[in-house]
């Protein structure tokens, strides 16, 4: 990365890190999306282990659905611990989610969702410039829609396939109101009462299954 620039992946804000990036003056920006597509994207990487293509295989996940279907999406939600396997569960992500919500009741911060990166990228493109005090030119914003498009990023690239979006329909109709109600049960236990932050994250539809695309 540039000199002076940073970036985390998986990180939850502790109070230490939050010190720090206000301390240094730091210009933040955060990438998230809604909790029910991320529970399918660790379902597609368990089930189909879609990086060993990229030489970045997850190793034997067989055991995580030895159990059924059914088993292996409650095990994604509340984590699973075995000889062979092991998965932190939805916890992490959601207490991730908490953390940013709280940051950015203290400092500021250029919030975007994977949604609005794929179905607003020009609108995004514009904001994050103007928000970075970065002047974009017409010649720049057509560059990057064409760079980051589907069809030149969706080259030899595993994620973006036909077969992925089969595989998000059928996740879908296995998907039920016990699998929902353990989210929310996890929803509710890292947020507490915490109304403002979950009316923030339900603005940008990232606790709704009828978010989920």
């Amino acid at each position: 990365f540039p000199k002076n620039t940073f970036f985390s992946w998986h990180n939850i804000i502790n109070s230490e890190t939050c010190s720090l990036l206000n301390s240094s003056r730091t210009v933040n920006i955060f990438l998230t999306r809604n909790i029910y597509e991320i529970l399918f994207s660790f379902y597609n990487h368990l089930k189909f282990d879609v990086d060993k293509s990229l030489n970045r295989s997850i190793g034997n996940s067989s055991s995580f659905f030895e159990h059924g279907t059914e088993a292996a999406i409650y095990n994604l939600i509340n984590g699973y611990n075995s000889a062979n396997f092991r998965f932190f569960g939805m916890k992490v992500i959601i207490e991730q989610l908490k953390s940013y919500c709280d940051f950015l009741k203290l400092a500021t911060g250029f919030f975007l969702t994977y949604n609005d990166l794929i179905s607003h990228k020009e609108m995004l493109c514009k904001n994050l410039s103007a928000f970075l005090g970065i002047d974009l030119t017409t010649k720049d914003a057509e560059d990057i829609l064409k760079k980051t498009s589907r069809e030149i990023m969706g080259l030899n690239n595993p994620h973006i396939t036909k077969e992925r979006e089969n595989r998000l329909k059928d996740f879908k109709k296995k998907l039920h109101n016990g699998h929902i109600a353990a989210l929310n049960h996890l929803i509710y236990s890292i947020f507490r009462n915490d109304n403002v932050s979950i009316n923030f994250c339900n603005k940008y539809g990232l606790l709704d299954i009828n978010s989920m695309k």
